[in-house]
């Protein structure tokens, strides 16, 4: 029965895999509108991934405060780089300007 729970869950990684072969096909209006969606679930499965898995066991091998310390500024260094980049990305539009 084992065996056949493991061969399931192939089959679904591999088909959930080919998601990204359907999205090349698609127009790029649309294209834009799913990606932000794909990048909020994928920083969510990130997030939910480091608190379930990484985070205690980090407290069980280190202090009770570096993990989360670590873990907050690396939440706020990639907040910052999001904006700064938005920004810049929106600047470039408004204001015809090269670097």
């Amino acid at each position: 029965m084992a065996l056949l729970y493991i061969l399931i869950s192939i089959v679904l990684v591999c088909l959930i895999s080919v998601i990204g072969l359907i999205l090349f096909g698609l127009k790029d209006k649309l294209l834009q509108k799913i990606t932000h969606l794909l990048v909020s679930f994928a920083a969510g499965s990130l997030l939910g991934s480091a608190f379930i898995h990484l985070l205690p066991e980090s407290i069980e091998t280190l202090d009770l405060y570096f993990p989360f310390l670590f873990f907050l500024l690396g939440f706020i260094i990639s907040f910052v780089v999001e904006k700064f980049l938005h920004w810049r990305i929106v600047m470039k539009k408004t204001v015809n300007f090269t670097i």
